[in-house]
């Protein structure tokens, strides 16, 4: 099978691009038989495959914009290569292809929770998603919850829809080193045993909840963990910053940024749990890395999460302040509960697995191919 893939996504420093780099690096390794056809702009890092015969990077030249590149020079690419499939992990797959297309959905958020995503982003997807939906032959989503969001707005049928979950790094089950624990400790400057949250900082996210929560715990522990908040500033910082002052725990709240990947396995295992109270996720890669660290997670109960987690972390309404402060407290105080959702957070992490996701998808293509 000859299969032609928009890699364009790999410059994703996000999720999105976790997902894309991922899934062509295990198709490619698994299916040494079927050919791979790999196209983006040229400058589009590829070392982090390895090399084989089966695969070929397309480098595709032509305008910066995004909506242009793919509608113009792309869609010539993809036609001169004359693929049996041709997938589109994000999004968005342009008019006038000639060969049948698969399309991944990650969320619905910039339709059905606007406030937390950028008006760019907003009036991309809006825009290109519909059509591409309708477009492609068969969808994938990430969650059965982002299944149903596709289906709420009428963009595809149940039965064109396949649900094809995320997974975790296998790097992330190993155990860093000593030395590599306290370098990246050292490099953002923290100490271990922290309460982390990691991920944009954006509304959708509701960090607030947990500053709040945070705050009401500090009231009632001596010596309660630094907060430790990790991950791009991409619209909710400043409310984030103003919250913290205003309740007075600038002292024992840390933001550290965006966090590089080869940084991520240390920085959650020197946690001592992992808070994630979204209003809004399709599948929610945070919690199940966090959770293959052997580290407890705290989670809303919300969107896609109980799906992911499933009674193997905690799970608190979004807007339960008292809720989230109790959770933590148990968490930093009763070792048994602590170790016990270690212990089961791990072993769910091992069902998603990057090897299932690559088979799933390889099985979608061969459905549309058949």
């Amino acid at each position: 099978m000859k299969i032609a893939i928009n890699v364009r996504s790999f410059s994703n420093k996000g999720g999105i691009g976790r997902y894309s780099r991922a899934l062509v690096k295990n198709l490619i390794a698994r299916y040494p038989d079927d050919s791979f056809q790999l196209l983006s702009t040229p400058d589009t890092d590829t070392s982090f495959i390895t090399p084989s015969g089966n695969w070929t990077f397309i480098p595709v030249a032509g305008s910066s914009n995004r909506v242009l590149w793919e509608r113009y020079s792309l869609a010539r690419a993809v036609n001169k290569v004359e693929p049996d499939i041709f997938h589109c992990p994000d999004y968005t797959m342009p008019p006038g292809i000639r060969y049948p297309g698969v399309v991944t959905v990650h969320d619905l958020s910039f339709k059905y929770f606007p406030r937390g995503v950028s008006l760019k982003a907003r009036m991309l997807y809006n825009y290109l998603t519909p059509p591409s939906v309708k477009k492609a032959w068969l969808v994938m989503a990430d969650s059965n919850f982002t299944k149903r969001e596709i289906i709420r707005a009428r963009w595809k049928s149940h039965d064109s829809i396949r649900v094809v979950h995320l997974a975790v790094d296998d790097t992330y089950f190993d155990t860093p080193s000593d030395d590599e624990l306290k370098t990246v400790m050292d490099t953002y400057e923290i100490d271990p045993d922290y309460i982390l949250y990691l991920g944009a900082l954006d509304r959708r996210k509701n960090v607030t909840i947990l500053v709040q929560a945070y705050s009401e715990m500090r009231n009632r522990i001596k010596n309660l963990p630094t907060l430790v908040l990790a991950g791009e500033d991409i619209g909710g910082g400043a409310e984030i910053t103003s919250l913290v002052l205003q309740l007075g725990i600038g002292d024992c709240v840390k933001r550290i940024g965006f966090i590089k990947s080869e940084h991520l396995r240390a920085i959650y295992r020197c946690a001592r749990f992992f808070v994630f109270p979204t209003l809004y996720e399709g599948f929610g890669l945070p919690p199940l890395e966090a959770m293959a660290c052997g580290i407890p997670v705290i989670v809303s109960n919300r969107a896609s999460l109980p799906e992911v987690v499933g009674d193997s972390g905690i799970a608190v309404s979004v807007d339960d302040v008292v809720g989230l402060m109790e959770s933590m407290q148990v968490l930093l105080t009763d070792d048994d509960v602590h170790h016990k959702l270690s212990v089961k957070g791990y072993e769910r992490a091992r069902q998603f697995t990057w090897g299932k996701v690559a088979d799933d998808v390889m099985n979608v293509y061969r459905e549309v191919l058949h």
